[in-house]
């Protein structure tokens, strides 16, 4: 019994993708992370998560009858390296009072965005761009 349990408890482990955030850089009111152990590359398209921790009472809830604080966003977004632009695939906001709230992306073939030069996002794509994968 006891083997069998070691056996599914190694088993479980060895399939668990470990994410591996790295600081990229912060903002006055923000830190931006990207999980390097989750960047997808496909010629000059990359696709990575992007953690945004945001410090306590800075960024509020756009709704205005909302009384909540954004804590942190989750983004999975695409980036072309050759073109400077990125689309968003997926967004999850994270709020003071323990809810969350998943946002509508565009596809990333219809939904492309400049990238604003000298922008702290702008330092965020260049990492993933410049990511080396191991």
């Amino acid at each position: 019994m006891q083997k069998t349990m070691l056996l599914v408890l190694l088993l479980t482990c060895a399939s668990a993708h470990a994410l591996e955030w790295v600081h990229v850089v912060s903002s006055k009111t923000t830190e931006f992370l990207v999980d390097v152990s989750g960047i997808k590359v496909s010629g000059v398209i990359r696709q990575a998560w992007i953690k945004k921790v945001i410090k306590p009472l800075s960024v509020r809830d756009p709704d205005p009858r909302a009384h909540r604080w954004e804590n942190e966003v989750l983004e999975r977004n695409a980036f072309d390296c050759k073109e400077e632009t990125w689309s968003n695939l997926a967004i999850t906001v994270y709020y003071d009072d323990g809810t969350n709230q998943s946002l509508s992306a565009g596809t990333p073939q219809s939904d492309w965005q400049t990238i604003v030069p000298d922008s702290v996002f702008a330092d965020v794509i260049r990492f993933v761009c410049e990511w080396k994968p191991k």
